[in-house]
């Protein structure tokens, strides 16, 4: 079946994305704009996922759990997950590897954990835009380990993009599939041997994809995508 979907959307947590990407915010434009499916990937934090579940569930849009995490070379990796356990374990064991240095809101723009109301329960300490202190291999095998899959973001772009920050697509761990991002140019690379995945990385409502981005799964469900992306082509 073909999904509409938008797999990279980040939420007030980020504290690069708008203080309007609420949950309740993000899954009512989701609607509007006809998606089926989403995932929001933070920056290295799984904190407002929970809220976004309900939302999603509210308004019948499947929520992938997802990260963004900054690996130790500066790389941007989207991190699928099969369920909210999952995504909150891997939350954990990235943020207790990130430096010790606290977010300057003034700088880099809040942290905020809301609730499903929107309502703020919480704030991040540690600035989120940072790299972790893990290589790619090693989030690579324990996603794997957690059944969700890895997947390199926007590959295409100077900033935190494996070719840029590379220069190439490591041999270990191999890569079943990469994000490009469509405002880009189109990276050097091959990629029929690639699941390709086009995705907004919206910081802001008005970016979220419009109904024009299309997946094709067995079923509307996170498993069924993570499952696509793990198979090689």
């Amino acid at each position: 079946m073909k999904i509409a979907a938008d797999l990279h959307i980040h939420s007030c947590a980020s504290p690069c994305g708008d203080d309007d990407m609420t949950p309740n915010n993000i899954a009512g434009m989701a609607a509007v704009k006809g998606l089926e499916m989403i995932a929001v990937a933070d920056h290295n934090t799984a904190a407002n996922l929970p809220a976004l579940a309900s939302c999603c569930l509210q308004y019948g849009i499947t929520l992938v759990p997802a990260l963004e995490v900054q690996t130790i070379e500066d790389v941007h990796i989207l991190c699928y997950l099969p369920n909210l356990e999952a995504a909150h374990r891997l939350d954990r064991e990235v943020y207790g590897r990130l430096p010790d240095i606290p977010n300057n809101r003034e700088i880099f723009g809040n942290q905020w954990i809301l609730d499903q109301q929107d309502q703020k329960i919480g704030e991040i300490e540690k600035l989120l835009l940072q790299s972790t202190q893990m290589d790619i291999e090693e989030l690579y095998d324990l996603v794997w380990e957690m059944e969700g899959i890895c997947v390199p973001a926007h590959i295409n772009r100077n900033a935190n993009g494996m070719l840029y920050s590379l220069g190439f697509m490591p041999i270990k761990p191999s890569f079943p599939s990469v994000e490009i991002y469509r405002y880009c140019a189109a990276p050097e690379l091959d990629t029929s041997g690639y699941h390709v995945l086009y995705s907004s990385d919206a910081h802001y409502l008005w970016d979220i994809f419009e109904r024009d981005s299309f997946i094709d799964l067995r079923e509307n469900t996170p498993q069924a995508l993570i499952q696509k992306l793990r198979t090689r082509k």
